[in-house]
């Protein structure tokens, strides 16, 4: 028999009402009365609450059994607020700890002036009525919560409006969810788990592209291409012959020259993405850069140093990094949808 559970997740954007995607998931804004609040806040606290298996009682005197079952409930809960995260075009997060012990702060609830004094705080969110509003208090029951807005993918004749196309007009200070999310955690949730198992390693390597884009921007560019070649590897079962000398191959298909690595990873997103030679000069250009940071430590402008002179060459590499990035979401979305048999997007 199966329970619900809840836990307090983040995201840097406000969550205007509910999302229920399905019986199994849904996320609300944390509005329990004594729940912490500030005007300042940057980190928007959401309700993640997802269904698992019920706590047996009899696990009370089996501490082998019980840690089993924790650790599932916390990998559920991490996996999808993950997965939402992949899906959308919003980072849904934990605790955002630099160090475990703490970080140096200014309260900025009160009023700050000249005689301000840093103060050591820990970065957790918490309220002494935290636990009885999480576990006493039946969420999904409560239809007066306002519906978050769900747009669609396609909007104006584009095919990954949603995904390219920056902030929805209507609603540019609120989460805004895409229409093929539903579908696509439909998906996961049937997976076999071996191939969710996989799914989840790539959900992580988004999130850490994700957690890392204003700190290391090379670390953050390759997590994305990596999330992608997983998929290139889930995915590809053509052979390609290739000479171990110069790495170029034969298709056996069509007999052109390929280049092995590179092209499966072009080929991938032709299919799961778009198949237009624009978009291939994009695919490949990704690569080559991955390549460059990988095996030449040509890292993004800004990690290493700042190159303030250079900011024509540092704009074209951030929109390189954040095409990378959405590219990477199309594809997952829709190698889920395509697992579901759903439409592609």
């Amino acid at each position: 028999m199966k329970a619900s559970y809840r836990t307090i997740i983040f995201c840097l954007t406000e969550l205007g009402g509910k999302y229920i995607p399905n019986e199994s998931l849904a996320v609300y804004p944390c509005t329990f009365p004594d729940a912490p609040n500030s005007k300042y806040a940057k980190h928007f606290p959401i309700v993640l609450e997802y269904q698992l298996e019920e706590y047996p009682k009899h696990f009370s005197t089996n501490t082998k059994a019980f840690m089993d079952w924790k650790e599932r409930q916390l990998d559920i809960s991490n996996c999808l607020t993950r997965l939402l995260s992949a899906t959308t075009n919003h980072h849904f997060f934990k605790e955002d700890k630099i160090v475990d012990s703490g970080i140096w702060g200014i309260p900025k609830d009160g009023e700050v002036g000249i005689e301000a004094r840093s103060i050591w705080v820990e970065e957790i969110f918490f309220w002494p009525e935290m636990g009885e509003n999480l576990y006493n208090n039946p969420l999904m029951s409560q239809s007066e919560i306002l519906t978050a807005p769900v747009v669609s993918v396609t909007e104006n004749d584009s095919d990954y409006h949603y995904y390219f196309e920056g902030r929805h007009p209507e609603y540019p200070d609120k989460i805004v969810f895409p229409d093929c999310a539903s579908n696509a955690l439909y998906s996961y949730a049937h997976l076999d788990t071996k191939t969710q198992i996989k799914i989840d390693a790539i959900t992580q390597l988004i999130d850490n592209g994700l957690a890392l884009i204003g700190r290391m921007k090379s670390l953050s560019f390759l997590s994305f291409v990596a999330a992608i070649e997983t998929l290139v590897n889930m995915t590809t079962t053509t052979a390609i012959e290739f000479c171990r000398g110069c790495g170029i191959g034969n298709c056996r298909g069509c007999g052109h020259k390929k280049y092995q690595v590179r092209s499966k990873f072009v080929d991938f997103l032709s299919n799961y993405v778009s198949d237009s030679e624009e978009n291939k000069k994009i695919y490949r250009k990704i690569y080559d850069r991955r390549s460059k940071i990988t095996h030449e430590g040509a890292l993004l402008l800004g990690d290493a140093h700042q190159n303030w002179s250079k900011r024509t060459v540092s704009d074209q590499e951030f929109m390189l990094h954040k095409i990378t990035m959405q590219i990477a979401r199309v594809s997952l979305v829709n190698y889920l949808l395509k697992q579901g048999h759903f439409s592609q997007i």
